[in-house]
């Protein structure tokens, strides 16, 4: 609705970065909404890039409002590109994992090729790399929730496919065979996001991502709550329940589904009378 308003008359080639950041400022939405929109909105600029119906996207490089203490806002598509092209070869699945599976860091430095369950289309998470004792060891999940099983898109399985090869063993995330520690992790991490511009992004910053995925989708806060290895529903609803679309008109349509029928009865007997 937003995007069209301003937009939707107007030839793709007309739209300059300038104009993108005008509309993202000027949105009286909290600061994850201006987010999801501007989220769509990059999408179907990226598309049309991609398409050549445009020289290249005028949204990149837009920035968004600062989010309300304590409000997460997910990096958008464009951002976890940029910081994917940003990697090395050896460190991309990191950010694959992060943004596709929703893993935490030590859960992606501590999978291991044969928890990637190829028929089932799904991705076992039941230890982490635990690289902050000596000598380093894998180390249960975080949480008994956060052992878990975690559905991977076709792009997902086949991105591990294609990494992984032959193997059947051996960690995903590696550097010449060798696990990954936190230190070198976090280097590397840091790096990329200095590379992409990308500096206040975070690691964990990748689990907001793939949430906000699955909520634009449509899932539930089960399922969600689930993927993401969360304690409880409610710990996911505290985090992201500023993400899920307002129910204002599904509330509306509930009361006329009840009500209407009774009350179009009502006066056609009063009519009758």
């Amino acid at each position: 609705m937003h995007i069209r308003a301003i937009f939707g008359d107007r030839p793709l080639s007309s739209i300059r970065k300038g104009d993108v950041q005008a509309f993202v400022s000027g949105l009286e939405l909290a600061p994850s909404t201006v987010g999801l929109v501007f989220q769509h909105l990059n999408s179907l600029l990226e598309a049309a890039a991609e398409d050549g119906l445009t020289a290249r996207n005028p949204a990149r490089g837009v920035k968004l409002p600062a989010s309300a203490d304590g409000e997460v806002v997910p990096p958008t598509v464009t951002q976890v590109e940029a910081l994917y092209n940003a990697a090395p070869e050896w460190f991309r699945p990191a950010v694959v994992l992060g943004a596709g599976l929703g893993l935490r860091q030590a859960e992606t430095s501590g999978l291991t090729a044969d928890r990637v369950l190829w028929l089932a289309r799904a991705v076992r998470v039941d230890r982490q790399w635990n690289s902050r004792v000596t000598p380093a060891a894998f180390a249960p999940p975080k949480t008994r929730s956060s052992d878990r099983t975690v559905p991977a898109s076709g792009y997902v399985i086949d991105y591990l496919a294609d990494h992984v090869g032959r193997r059947h063993e051996g960690f995903v995330l590696h550097r010449g065979g060798e696990p990954v520690d936190w230190q070198a992790f976090g280097h590397q991490w840091r790096k990329a996001r200095k590379q992409a511009g990308l500096e206040s992004i975070r690691y964990h910053d990748l689990r907001h991502a793939f949430a906000s995925m699955l909520i634009s989708a449509g899932c539930s806060v089960k399922a969600v709550s689930v993927a993401l290895g969360h304690s409880s529903a409610a710990t996911t609803l505290n985090l992201y329940s500023h993400l899920w679309p307002g129910d204002e008109d599904r509330i509306r349509d509930a009361v006329d589904l009840a009500m209407a029928p009774r009350a179009e009865d009502q006066l056609r007997t009063e009519g009758e009378q």
